[in-house]
C-alpha cells in the first residue's frame, strides 16, 4: 500500500516539473517581452517629445494605446523639470566676487501636464528642460501571480513592470 502512495506522490512531482517548470519558464520570458516593448515605448514616446519640443495630446493617446496593447495596465507617471528663467545670470557673492547663477529647475507633474494637455491639446516644453515618463504596471501578471505562489513559501518578493525614460529637450516648443 505504501509504495502506490510513494508511486503516486512521485508521479505527482514529475507531472509538476515536466509542465510546470516549462511554463513558469515561459511565461516569465512573456514578462521579459513585454518589459522590453514598454521600456521601448516609453524611450520613443520621451524622445520624439523632447525633440518636438511639446508634448501633445495625440501623441500621448497614441503612447497609452501602445502601452495598453501589450496586455498590461499602467501607472504612467509624467514630469518636467524647467528650467529656471535665470539661468547664468551673474549674482554677486559679497562685495567683491562675481559668480554665475546656478541652474535652478522646478518640477510640474502628471497632473499639471495633463491639464495642459485636456485644455490646450499641448504641453509646451522649453529648450534645456528635462521631460521624465514612469511607468508601472498595476495589474499582475500570470508569471508573477505564480512566483507569489513559490515565493510566499521561500520569502523573496516579487518584481513588477517597472521602467522609466528621460530625455534633455533639445528645442522650444511652439503653439
Amino acid at each position: 500500500m505504501s509504495d502506490i502512495l510513494v508511486t503516486i506522490f512521485v508521479g505527482i512531482i514529475l507531472l509538476v516539473a515536466a509542465f510546470g517548470i516549462p511554463m513558469l519558464a515561459t511565461l516569465n520570458q512573456n514578462d521579459e517581452i513585454t518589459e522590453s516593448s514598454v521600456k521601448a515605448i516609453v524611450q520613443e514616446f520621451v524622445n520624439k517629445e523632447a525633440s518636438k519640443g511639446k508634448i501633445t495630446l495625440e501623441d500621448y493617446e497614441a503612447f497609452l494605446q501602445r502601452l495598453n496593447a501589450t496586455g498590461n495596465t499602467y501607472d504612467v507617471a509624467l514630469e518636467v523639470q524647467v528650467m529656471g528663467d535665470n539661468v547664468g545670470v551673474k549674482g554677486s557673492a559679497g562685495t567683491t566676487v562675481n559668480v554665475i547663477g546656478e541652474n535652478i529647475r522646478h518640477s510640474e507633474f502628471t497632473t499639471t501636464i495633463l491639464n495642459s494637455l485636456n485644455s490646450e491639446n499641448q504641453y509646451l516644453l522649453n529648450k534645456g528642460d528635462y521631460f521624465i515618463v514612469s511607468v508601472k504596471n498595476t495589474n499582475v501578471t500570470l508569471s508573477k501571480q505564480i512566483q507569489a505562489f513559490f515565493y510566499q513559501i521561500v520569502g523573496k518578493d516579487t518584481t513588477i513592470i517597472d521602467t522609466s525614460a528621460n530625455a534633455l529637450v533639445s528645442v522650444t516648443g511652439v503653439k
